[in-house]
């Protein structure tokens, strides 16, 4: 089964993967401008954006889907860059296959598991009876009595699409409700690697915690560097993208 995938620009092959409910469409702007430079492919993982639903939500399996696109579209020693749970599966997949990659780039994510922050998000989405909307704007409405953060609103319903006139989810909701334990695992890392990886945290996020989880990311990563995007949270290159930019292209241009 095949991954949506949007291309950008030429050079050096670049894959980007985006976070848990999000999609490539996230990451078209900063894709746009790594582009200049790269031949950037930006991922749709599976149960997420317009690749297709399966049941298995494991790191595993999406991990293999990635390998399969590298091979499919056979793209020679590209970096992945993934954020959130798309940094777990490129984690996994330069575990799995070293010799397919050429660099890491991890955003704000670390190789251990993490609590639900996302159950009631996707109750909230399970519960929706889409046939009872007609606007987008009574969507946000009903959601805001579950997410009152009206930024992480609009990335929810991002996942939003219109068939035949009526709205449905793009993202598989009801298997990532059912399976969101699978999710919020540490990819599975065994050994060390020396692919050359960047982690990269957003000053304000919580997801890597400095200098307890460099020492679980020193155990497997024989060459890595740690570097901190200021006036940044978990979003980091929605949130800081001049920076993010600056750090990823002057990691890239080194290795």
């Amino acid at each position: 089964m095949r991954l949506h995938h949007q291309e950008f620009g030429q050079g050096e092959p670049l894959i980007i993967l985006h976070g848990f409910l999000g999609s490539g469409d996230n990451w078209r702007s900063i894709a746009r401008h790594l582009g200049q430079h790269y031949h950037c492919y930006v991922v749709d993982l599976r149960n997420h954006g317009m690749s297709f639903h399966d049941a298995d939500c494991s790191y595993s399996a999406m991990a293999g889907d990635v390998s399969a696109f590298i091979n499919e579209h056979r793209i020679y020693a590209p970096t992945l860059m993934g954020h959130s749970m798309g940094g777990k599966v490129a984690m996994q997949v330069a575990f799995e296959n070293e010799e397919q990659i050429k660099s890491l780039v991890v955003v704000d994510i670390a190789p251990k598991p993490y609590e639900n922050r996302h159950g009631g998000i996707l109750e909230a989405m399970y519960r929706l009876s889409l046939s009872d909307f007609s606007a987008l704007t009574d969507l946000d409405a009903a959601l805001s009595q579950d997410i009152p953060v009206k930024e992480l609103r609009a990335f929810i319903l991002k996942n939003m699409a219109r068939d035949a006139g009526m709205f449905k989810w793009k993202i598989n909701v009801p298997i990532l409700r059912d399976n969101i334990a699978r999710i919020t695992e540490a990819p599975i890392l065994e050994g060390r690697i020396d692919v050359p990886s960047l982690f990269i945290k957003g000053a304000y996020s919580d997801y890597i915690d400095v200098p307890e989880d460099e020492s679980l990311i020193a155990s497997f990563f024989e060459n890595y560097y740690i570097d901190i995007v200021p006036k940044a949270g978990h979003w980091v290159h929605a949130q800081n993208p001049e920076v993010f930019l600056n750090m990823v292209q002057a990691f890239l241009t080194d290795v």
